[in-house]
């Protein structure tokens, strides 16, 4: 089978989506500005970003699975209000921190279970709110289709961002 038949057979979004997704590896492999090759997520200290804003009296972070997790480490450091998470939970211990913590969960995740978060939540401030979204998996809290291991999406991805922003709108 030739190149091209293989591109006409996988489909060209399929090329473009893996050419791109090759860019964007190289960009991030090879960035000048990246001072940690092996970090999963930004790495600068908070005040990088709260210079830029001098405005904004209130600041919160998050993420989504391993991004929670560095969002749980960058809320231990102090200066933030807010703790948002997506389908993930903390492994280092913020229960004495003062700030508002939310914590969003897929009653059908399999990766980052509810069970699993469950047994994190002690680990939040007492006054966390906890969302559960019926039918959600892990991957509805993102754009990169099925993963192994994960339960079944049985709810419209526009309801789970429905249920993410109004959960948003808890934080500080």
């Amino acid at each position: 089978m030739t190149v091209l038949s293989r591109i006409r057979t996988a489909g060209w979004s399929a090329l473009v989506a893996l050419a791109l997704a090759v860019i964007a590896f190289l960009v991030w492999a090879y960035s000048p500005y990246r001072a940690d090759r092996d970090a999963i997520a930004d790495t600068r200290p908070l005040s990088t970003f709260t210079a830029a804003a001098p405005g904004v009296s209130s600041w919160a972070v998050g993420g989504h699975s391993l991004g929670g997790v560095r969002a749980c480490l960058v809320a231990a450091d102090g200066g933030i209000d807010g703790l948002f998470l997506l389908g993930s939970y903390c492994a280092n211990d913020l229960s004495a921190a003062p700030l508002t913590a939310v914590s969003v969960e897929g009653a059908n995740d399999g990766l980052s279970t509810p069970a699993q978060i469950d047994a994190a939540t002690e680990l939040l401030p007492a006054s966390v709110t906890r969302v559960s979204i019926p039918g959600a998996n892990h991957a509805s809290f993102g754009d990169y289709g099925a993963q192994s291991g994960d339960g079944p999406l049985e709810v419209d991805r526009a309801e789970v961002r429905a249920a993410v922003a109004e959960a948003a709108l808890l934080l500080p």
